[in-house]
């Protein structure tokens, strides 16, 4: 007996048959065919980026590109929220918009950069990385970190596969992507106005 009722409880729960309806099903396809599309600009933004890096280390374009990424998604929602929702969004619905952009993002961005690593790099990349050790080694030195454990370090980075850095980086950008999506609807949101 308690088993059926918490069995019915947990599936009401679970499944919320009283509240789901064929709006929330339209609205969260709705949220991902917008961020998909924004999900592939955001990509675009990532690879000049990344670009900027590998061939103008001395630029500060790949600074601004990175830097840009939460002011791009947050345009992106302000538009999503403005032209198709008739300016109301919820704080949930803003945070699933922005977590589904970058998570398709980091995926179309894990895409090319692996063709770019694996075709079309020819040292490129580990230029840039063996540069930016080099940068920082003294920043390393000074919080403890010995010239040993750095080229340890440097040695097993060398040693990874394109597939490898194009995971480490992927899942990077998942996790910076997922708290960044908690923050950007805070300034995004906004609610229709109750009539007095």
């Amino acid at each position: 007996m308690k088993y059926k009722q918490f069995s019915s409880k947990f599936c009401n729960f679970a499944c919320k048959t009283e509240t789901m309806n064929v709006a929330n099903i339209q609205s969260l396809i709705q949220v991902k065919a917008f961020a998909r599309q924004d999900g592939l600009l955001l990509s675009l933004v990532w690879i000049a980026s990344l670009l900027s890096y590998v061939y103008q280390p001395t630029s500060i374009w790949g600074t601004l590109f990175t830097w840009a990424t939460p002011f791009v998604v947050g345009y992106r929602l302000r538009v999503f929220r403005d032209r198709v929702l008739d300016g109301k969004i919820s704080y949930r619905r803003s945070a699933v918009f922005s977590a589904y952009t970058f998570y398709y993002a980091s995926l179309v961005f894990a895409m090319a950069q692996f063709v770019y690593l694996q075709f079309i790099d020819h040292g490129q990349w580990w230029h840039f990385v063996n540069n930016s050790f080099a940068q920082m080694a003294a920043v390393y030195a000074g919080k403890g970190i010995s010239m040993a454990q750095l080229d340890t370090t440097r040695s097993m980075m060398q040693n990874c596969t394109p597939i490898e850095w194009t995971f480490i980086i992927m899942m990077q950008n998942f996790f910076i992507g997922t708290c960044l999506s908690f923050i950007i609807p805070m300034f995004v949101r906004r609610q229709a106005r109750q009539s007095a």
